[in-house]
């Protein structure tokens, strides 16, 4: 591009950036008080960081109750959250120019974060998916750009935040060098043990924290075998997570475990015991977990008021469709570049296969979906001439 372009160019983002902190702001402004449970147990949580040096509960990664003791909570919280939200947008921007190399796909892309009902609303709730979201982004930025010691810090961090992307982080980053920077196979490897020895190095801390408080190494945190249980036992038909009598699981016949260990390791043999003896029932359970993940409205009782409901359904399924179309029409012209989001996706959606689906869990793979529905937009109307009119404002190609 040149000079006039690229300053119009940047005139633009700003402009989306602008808006996307000015939506989250006055969101989180208005927003009645959310007093969701996991919100409270990270705030929680933070408080024991800052006052105790500890954290009590044995189910949560430390990372973001560690962001907000240094933060703060309150306002202080919420406007933190608000800047890594925003940041997220700009990095699904420099994710979308890096794999098609279109800035009118990448400033659509980068609208549609700006606006997205759920970045929105998890910016000014407390929740972890925010700051787990960019530091997904921020790890495949780099994984673009060749620096593979910044994205394993990157991913490492997601990991203290969310232990989910433990098992993927590695093939990311060997699919990034040797098939998408065509690396020789050595080097790939070595990129690896980088990663392994920043890994060691990040979670050190992490990991003598926990030795000291229960005796034994524990390398994540003890939620492993309940989120598994949860998906997995005779009461769960749904697909959901929801716990108490008459819903998705009891977890009252483990409550007699003192040793927080001993609890994780039952929750695991309870779950995969049940697996192995009704294997059918888990396999047929697959896809009604696959449904509840990727349904368009909300589960929880609080969020189905019609205004919410017509709000999530009607973006969502515009987003799909267009998502569906963009990987179809753009799948075979940037398959390698494409390929390791798209991996992304199937690795998070079989993780919820496998325990149990909740949209609260889908919000950090709808960054790709909406670059894919932005792609699919753009692929449509350039098919138009009315559409070309409409683009030509945008229209630039890196």
């Amino acid at each position: 591009m040149n000079s006039a372009n690229e300053r119009a160019a940047l005139l633009r983002l700003i402009l989306i950036l602008a808006v996307a902190f000015a939506v989250r702001t006055l969101f989180g402004i208005f927003l009645p008080a959310q007093h969701l449970p996991d919100a409270g147990a990270y705030r929680t949580a933070a408080l024991e960081f800052r006052h105790l040096h500890l954290m009590a509960n044995n189910d949560i990664m430390p990372l973001y109750p560690l962001f907000v003791a240094i933060v703060g909570d309150g306002w202080r919280q919420i406007l933190a959250d608000i800047i890594l939200s925003v940041a997220s947008v700009y990095l699904v921007y420099l994710i979308t120019l890096r794999v098609y190399r279109d800035e009118t796909v990448a400033l659509i892309a980068a609208l549609f974060c700006a606006l997205w009902p759920h970045f929105v609303f998890f910016a000014v709730v407390g929740l972890t998916e925010t700051l787990f979201i960019t530091l997904i982004l921020a790890a495949f930025v780099c994984l673009f750009d060749r620096r593979y010691a910044l994205a394993s810090v990157f991913l490492v961090l997601s990991i203290l935040t969310r232990p989910s992307m433990e098992l993927l982080a590695p093939l990311l980053i060997f699919y990034f060098s040797v098939v998408l920077h065509r690396e020789a196979f050595r080097i790939g490897v070595r990129r690896i043990i980088t990663y392994g020895l920043i890994y060691a190095a990040l979670m050190a801390p992490w990991w003598a924290y926990n030795y000291a408080r229960y005796g034994q190494f524990v390398r994540l945190d003890l939620a492993a075998g309940m989120v598994l249980y949860t998906g997995n036992n005779p009461m769960n038909v749904t697909g959901g997570g929801i716990a108490g009598k008459a819903r998705d699981v009891d977890l009252g016949a483990f409550s007699n475990f003192a040793d927080p260990v001993r609890r994780d390791e039952a929750l695991r043999k309870a779950a995969v015991q049940y697996i192995k003896s009704d294997p059918l029932h888990f396999i047929a359970m697959m896809p009604v977990k696959f449904a509840r993940l990727w349904q368009p409205w909300p589960h929880a009782d609080e969020f189905k008021n019609p205004l919410i409901v017509i709000v999530s359904v009607v973006s969502a399924m515009h987003a799909f469709i267009l998502a569906l179309i963009g990987l179809a029409l753009t799948l075979r012209r940037y398959f390698t570049a494409l390929l390791p989001c798209l991996v992304y996706l199937a690795y998070i959606t079989l993780v919820h296969v496998v325990t149990f689906g909740s949209v609260r869990y889908r919000v950090p793979m709808e960054p790709f979906v909406l670059m894919l529905a932005a792609a699919g937009l753009v692929e449509l109307l350039r098919k138009l001439k009315v559409g070309r009119q409409l683009l030509s404002p945008l229209s630039s190609t890196r």
